[in-house]
């Protein structure tokens, strides 16, 4: 569960009814941490950049009545890889009215999923 931005709250009330999600925080970096308490520091470049093998290599597939998967598409479509003034990467959708959550979701899955089980060849959604 992403825990950027408004995701604590959402972890909160998870954990009130008895849950106990992996909790994710984006950021900058090389390297991804698993922390105590449940807690992963993962830079957004590794989680983006995993998510494009699977999409690059054909190895995820979407079933076509895959809820919000219209959404999706949108989203994938208008997510951007920039370059701030200071010369580091920057990752987000192309305008503030475009949404990224389902990519932030279908990132951490992936990244949850090649961490446990390895780089997945096909995986169907």
């Amino acid at each position: 569960m992403d825990r950027t931005g408004i995701g604590d709250g959402v972890v909160e009330m998870l954990q009130a009814e008895g849950i106990s999600p992996w909790k994710v925080v984006l950021g900058a970096g090389q390297n991804w941490a698993l922390n105590p308490g449940r807690r992963i520091s993962l830079p957004k470049s590794i989680a983006v950049s995993e998510l494009n093998v699977v999409l690059q290599n054909g190895a995820i597939g979407f079933a076509a009545d895959l809820p919000f998967l219209e959404q999706l598409v949108r989203e994938l479509g208008t997510y951007r890889v920039s370059t701030t003034a200071s010369g580091a990467d920057a990752f987000s959708s192309k305008t503030e009215a475009d949404h990224d959550d389902l990519v932030v979701a279908l990132m951490l899955s992936v990244f949850g999923a090649s961490k446990h089980w390895g780089i997945p060849r096909t995986v169907f959604l």
